[in-house]
């Protein structure tokens, strides 16, 4: 479950929690860095067991950058989720599975990826082809 912010209409902020289950509605969605600046759409979501950790980023001309970031800090808004990293902190993937060295570099973001190997990471998008 990740945990987020949602403005009302009042303009008061209240906690949102988002079911593992519902983490599809976020593919295609905005990913924000820490100061609002607007990152790439999400492509994919990783997990590491049960619990979502880091996200695959699309941006660029036709969407051809991929980049992961974790999802230590993140909140999630009426304007998508607002991670708690800046554009220099993406790490740059091909859009696949993420490589041990890829996964080191967000190590320093978030514990749960403490000498996790590529086949302990499963994404989205594995998940669903199973099902």
């Amino acid at each position: 479950m990740i945990r987020g912010t949602n403005v009302t209409t009042l303009g008061r902020r209240r906690s949102v929690s988002i079911e593992v289950e519902h983490l599809e509605s976020w593919i295609g969605s905005e990913a924000r860095g820490r100061s609002g600046e607007k990152l790439g759409k999400i492509d994919d979501v990783y997990f590491a067991g049960p619990d979502p950790v880091a996200i695959d980023i699309r941006s660029g001309l036709g969407g051809r950058k991929h980049h992961a970031a974790t999802l230590t800090g993140a909140s999630v808004s009426q304007d998508g989720i607002r991670l708690a990293v800046e554009k220099d902190d993406l790490v740059s993937t091909d859009g696949g599975p993420l490589t041990s060295g890829q996964i080191a570099a967000l190590y320093g973001q978030v514990d749960q990826l403490h000498s996790a190997q590529p086949e302990q990471l499963e994404s989205w998008h594995e998940r669903e082809k199973l099902r």
